[in-house]
């Protein structure tokens, strides 16, 4: 008698557990992006990136020309003429360099601290160039006015193109 009455039990107890389950919705959810297969950009995206990458390697080759082209010594008379023209150089250069990194990795603290090295460094790197050129002179404060250029167009670049929540 004990095992019709416990199989009765059991048969009763499945049916009302496999109703629920067929009855019970199950939520939706969506696998994890992968790092091996990274979502694809439109193709816009991708081409307007590339565009302000060639525009930055441009302008770098452009400041290369300008730093080993033999010099005129007929400059303005305006006191300290050569230090604004580092500082604006330098300054278009990091904000096209913020730009760049703005549309492929989106402004970080990372990529600011990342454009103003790289722009910086690199009006060192063009010093220390221009101090093995026997028709160029090297100056301590022209690297200054680099790096001060470079550090405004970071600026400049932030707030240009932050979120506005920033």
């Amino acid at each position: 008698m004990v095992p019709d009455f416990y199989s009765v039990g059991v048969v009763f107890i499945s049916l009302i557990i496999g109703a629920k389950a067929i009855t019970t919705l199950r939520r939706k959810t969506k696998p994890p992006p992968s790092l091996l297969n990274p979502p694809k950009l439109p193709p816009p995206l991708k081409d307007k990136r590339n565009r302000w990458w060639l525009a930055s390697g441009i302008y770098a080759i452009f400041i290369f020309f300008l730093s080993v082209v033999p010099v005129v010594q007929d400059l303005p008379p305006i006191q300290h003429v050569d230090k604004w023209a580092h500082l604006c150089e330098y300054l278009v250069f990091a904000w096209l360099l913020v730009r760049t990194l703005f549309l492929a990795r989106g402004i970080l603290p990372g990529s600011l601290i990342l454009a103003w090295l790289f722009a910086s460094s690199y009006g060192y790197l063009m010093e220390l160039i221009q101090l093995m050129l026997p028709w160029r002179t090297a100056d301590v404060a022209d690297a200054g006015a680099n790096a001060l250029g470079a550090a405004l167009g970071v600026w400049i670049g932030h707030k240009m193109f932050r979120a506005p929540n920033c």
